[in-house]
C-alpha cells in the first residue's frame, strides 16, 4: 500500500532531476498538490548521502542515464535494499527514453510522467493521485494502470491479458483489473470478454460509466458473434473464476439465501458450490473431506450452533475465510467473533453488490493481506500451525509496517515468544501492551495462558475470568480454566466449569478431552475411558498428561507422576497405537529415577513397537542400561532434562531473531508494484538491459530506522 498518498503533508519526497528549471516545475507541481517535504538534487549518488540521514517515501527521478548511478540501479536497490522496501520510486521521462519503461516496471517502477513539456507536469501529477485514489492506494494496482497503458500502444493485448491474470491471483475480485482483462480479451476477439465485463458490474456497479464506454466501442465488431448486452444475462461458455475460489460452503436454513449467494457466486465464476440448511450437515461434510475455499454462513443455524461451529472450525480448520450474513449478531457477541477469527459481517437482507464487496475484500485480505487484522489473522493461523518460518516471515513484515499501530505490533511481539516458551518475556511484552491499548480480549488471553505456563494459576485464572466477561462461552478458555482448577485441586469448581463447557458444546473435541484430563487427574479410569472413545486422537491428552507427570517428578514428588502415568495408561482405550508405547517409556523412566528398576522392565516389556523403529532402539537401549545396573547394584543416574521423550509431532526449527527477519525479508508478489508479477521479456530494449550492468555496490546506513518501541513494563506493576 502505499499510504503516504493519503497525507502528502507527511510524506518525504525526494526530486531528482539533473537540469535546474525542470527540477523546480517538478517541485512546485508537487506542492500545488499538498507534498510539502520536497527536497531535489542533481544526481542519485547526492540522494543516496541524504537517505543516510532519513527515510524517503516516493522518489521521482530522471533516468540519470549518463551517471554513476541511474534510475535502474535505484530500482534494483529499493528491492534489495531492506530499508528502502517501502520506498516507491518514478520516472521523469523524455520522449527518447520511453523503451526504458518495460524493464523499469518489471523491477518495480510506480508511475512514469513525461517531462517533454513542463507545462503539462501539473496535470501529469494529478493524474497520477486520480490513479492511486481510484485503486484504494494500492501500489500494484497503480503500476499495473501505468503499465497497460506502456502495452496499449504497442497493442500487446496478449501480454496484458497474461499480466491481469496473474495480478488477479494476489487480488482477487478487483474490478479494475478485470476491467483490464475485458478490454484485452475483447481486443483480442474472445467472446468470454462479455462475461467479464459483466463480472465488474457484479464487483463494483460504480464503474458501470467504464463499462459502458468499453461496451459500447467493442459492440458490433465483426469478431464478436453478438452486440453486448450488459443488462442481459451472462452468456453462455468461457467465464472466468474472477474470485479465484476453487470451492465455497454456503449454510443457512434459509433457501431462497442460497439462490441469492449462488447466483451471484456463479457469475462471478464459482462453479463449485455447496450449500446446506444446517450446522451438523455442513460439519459432517468438512469431516468427510470437503475444503472450501470460502464459507459464508448465517449465525443462527440449526442443529450445530453458528457458536458450536466456528469454535469446531477455528480448532480443526483454521484459515478459513468466513462471512456471516445475519440480522442477528448482537453487539456482545462481536468480541468472541473477533477471538475466532470472524472480521466480515453482512447485515439481511442485503443486496448482490454488497454480498459482493464483502466477499471480493475478504478473499484480496486473505490471499494478500495489508490490513492489519488481517494480517494478525494470517500470522496467528501459522502460529496454530506451528508453520514457525511463514510466521516469522509475516510478523518481520507486521513489525516494519509503519502503518500499523504499536499496541498490536506489542501483541504480535508477545504472540511470537509465547509460541517460542518465552512466557515470562511473554508477560512483560503483554502488559506493556495493556498499559497503551486498555483491556483487551485477546491480551488478557495471552496473559492467563503465559502465567498457566509459569506455574503462576490464580494470576491467570484472573486474567481467564476478566476475559470471560468480556467475550463469554469460548470453550478453549473454559478447558484452561478447568486445567487451572485441577492444578489448584479445586476439583468442584473444574466439575463446574467443565459442566460450562459441555452446556455450549459437548462433542467439542477439547471438551472431551477436558473431561478425560480431568478424570485421569482425579483417578476415574472408567470416566477416562468413555471420554477417549469419542476422540480420533489421544496425541493431545498424552502431552498433557506427560507435562503434568514431568512437573510432578521435577518437583522430586516421583510416586504422584508414577501414579498419574498408570491411571493414563489404564484410560486409554484400544486399539493402542504409538501413544501408549510412548507413555509407558515415560512411565519406565520415572520408575528408574525412583529406583524400581524390575518395575521399569516390566513397563518397556508392554511397549509394542518394532524393535528397529526409533522407540524401539530407546527401548533396547533403556533396558540393556537397566539390566546392567541390576547385574552390578549400581544406580543410574539420569540429568534433570531426561525424564521423558518428547510428544511433539515437530522437527526443531531454527530460531529466529525478527530484527533479523526484517533485514533479510524477500519481496514477493504484490509487494512492490509489477515486480514478480510482469517480465518485459522481448519488449525490454538493450539499452534498458545496459543500465542495469556494472551495479555499483550502495550502503545504506542503519539510522534510516523510523521508530524505537517504547520501555518495555515490568509484570509485578498490572498482576493485581
Amino acid at each position: 500500500m502505499i499510504d503516504f498518498f493519503t497525507k502528502p503533508a507527511n510524506a518525504h519526497v525526494f526530486v531528482i532531476e539533473p537540469m535546474v528549471a525542470l527540477r523546480s516545475v517538478v517541485i512546485e507541481a508537487l506542492r500545488n498538490k499538498g507534498f510539502s517535504n520536497v527536497k531535489a538534487f542533481g544526481d542519485l549518488k547526492t540522494l543516496l548521502d541524504a537517505l543516510s540521514s532519513e527515510p524517503a517515501d516516493w522518489i521521482l527521478s530522471a533516468s540519470c542515464s549518463n551517471h554513476e548511478i541511474n534510475i535502474m540501479h535505484l530500482l534494483k536497490m529499493c528491492i534489495e535494499e531492506p530499508r528502502l522496501r517501502n520506498t516507491r520510486v518514478s520516472l521523469l521521462l523524455r520522449d527518447h527514453e520511453r523503451d526504458l519503461l518495460p524493464l523499469a516496471f518489471e523491477w518495480g517502477l510506480l508511475s512514469y510522467h513525461n517531462t517533454t513539456i513542463p507545462s503539462r507536469l501539473p496535470d501529469d501529477v494529478g493524474d497520477l493521485l486520480r490513479v492511486v485514489r481510484t485503486v484504494g492506494y494500492n501500489g500494484t494496482l497503480t503500476a499495473e494502470n501505468f503499465l497497460r497503458r506502456v502495452l496499449k500502444e504497442s497493442r500487446s493485448w496478449t501480454i496484458i491479458a497474461r499480466l491481469t491474470r496473474t495480478l488477479l491471483e494476489t487480488f482477487p475480485g478487483s474490478p479494475h483489473l478485470l476491467l483490464s482483462l475485458a478490454e484485452a480479451e475483447l481486443n483480442s476477439g474472445k467472446e468470454e470478454g462479455r462475461n467479464t465485463l459483466q463480472q465488474v458490474l457484479l464487483v463494483d456497479p460504480s464503474l458501470s460509466d467504464e463499462v459502458q464506454d468499453l461496451a459500447q466501442r467493442f459492440s458490433g465488431i465483426d469478431s464478436l458473434q453478438s452486440p453486448i448486452d450488459l443488462d442481459g444475462d451472462f452468456q453462455k461458455g468461457a467465464r472466468n473464476n474472477a474470485l479465484g475460489l476453487e470451492c465455497c460452503m454456503l449454510i443457512d436454513p434459509d433457501t431462497s439465501v442460497h439462490h441469492a449467494v449462488r447466483l451471484a457466486l456463479r457469475e462471478a465464476g464459482v462453479e463449485n458450490i455447496d450449500a446446506f440448511e444446517s450446522g451438523q450437515s455442513a460439519w459432517d461434510a468438512l469431516r468427510h473431506g470437503c475444503k472450501p475455499s470460502l464459507i459464508i454462513m448465517e449465525w443462527r443455524i440449526p442443529d450445530l450452533s453458528g457458536l458450536q461451529l466456528l469454535q469446531r472450525l477455528k480448532l480443526q480448520a483454521p484459515g478459513i475465510p468466513i462471512i456471516l450474513i445475519s440480522s442477528l449478531v448482537t453487539s456482545n457477541e462481536m468480541p468472541l467473533l473477533k477471538e475466532f477469527g470472524v472480521n466480515s459481517l453482512l447485515e439481511k437482507p442485503f443486496e448482490k453488490h454488497a454480498l459482493m464487496s464483502k466477499i471480493v475484500t475478504l478473499v484480496q485480505q486473505h490471499r494478500y493481506p495489508t490490513e492489519q487484522a488481517a494480517m494478525d489473522q494470517r500470522i496467528m493461523t501459522c502460529l496454530r500451525a506451528s508453520n514457525k518460518t511463514e510466521a516469522g516471515r509475516l510478523i518481520a513484515i507486521y513489525l516494519s509496517n509503519p502503518q500499523y499501530d504499536e499496541v498490536g505490533k506489542l501483541r504480535i511481539e508477545a504472540e511470537f515468544e509465547f509460541f517460542e516458551g518465552k512466557y515470562r518475556q511473554c508477560c512483560e511484552t503483554t502488559l506493556q501492551a495493556l498499559k497503551f491499548s486498555g483491556d483487551s480480549v485477546e491480551l488478557l488471553n495471552l496473559l492467563g495462558k503465559s502465567l498457566m505456563k509459569l506455574g503462576e494459576f490464580e494470576s491467570a485464572m484472573r486474567f481467564f475470568e476478566k476475559s470471560n466477561v468480556l467475550a463469554p462461552k469460548n470453550i478453549e478458555r473454559i478447558c484452561q480454566m478447568v486445567s487451572i482448577s485441577t492444578d489448584m485441586n479445586n476439583l468442584d469448581s473444574a466439575e463446574a466449569l467443565l459442566a460450562e463447557a459441555k452446556a455450549i458444546d459437548a462433542n467439542n473435541i477439547l471438551v472431551i478431552e477436558a473431561e478425560a484430563n480431568l478424570a485421569i487427574e482425579s483417578d476415574d479410569q472408567k470416566r477416562a475411558t468413555e471420554a477417549m472413545k469419542g476422540l480420533d486422537s489421544f496425541h493431545r491428552i498424552a502431552a498433557y498428561i506427560n507435562n503434568k507427570a514431568v512437573a510432578k517428578i521435577r518437583n522430586n514428588l516421583i510416586g504422584d507422576g508414577i501414579k498419574l502415568y498408570k491411571t493414563a495408561l489404564g484410560s486409554l482405550p484400544e486399539p493402542w497405537n504409538s501413544i501408549h508405547d510412548t507413555v509407558c517409556f515415560n512411565l519406565s523412566l520415572a520408575h528408574v529415577r525412583a529406583l524400581q528398576y524390575e518395575e521399569a522392565i516390566n513397563i518397556l516389556a508392554q511397549i509394542k513397537a518394532c524393535p528397529s523403529s526409533v522407540t524401539g532402539q530407546k527401548v533396547s537401549a533403556l533396558c540393556a542400561k537397566i539390566e546392567q545396573a541390576i547385574r552390578t547394584k549400581t544406580q543410574l543416574h539420569f540429568s534433570t532434562d531426561t525424564i521423558s521423550v518428547s510428544l511433539s509431532n515437530s522437527k526443531d526449527e531454527p530460531q529466529f531473531d525478527l530484527l533479523q527477519m526484517i533485514d533479510q525479508l524477500t519481496p514477493v508478489r504484490g509487494d512492490i508494484c509489477c515486480y514478480r508479477s510482469f517480465q518485459a521479456g522481448e519488449l525490454a530494449s538493450e539499452g534498458s538491459r545496459k543500465l542495469l550492468l556494472n551495479m555499483p555496490k550502495i550502503v545504506v546506513r542503519p539510522s534510516m530506522r523510523r521508530d524505537e518501541s517504547p520501555p518495555r513494563r515490568s509484570f509485578q506493576n498490572h498482576a493485581s
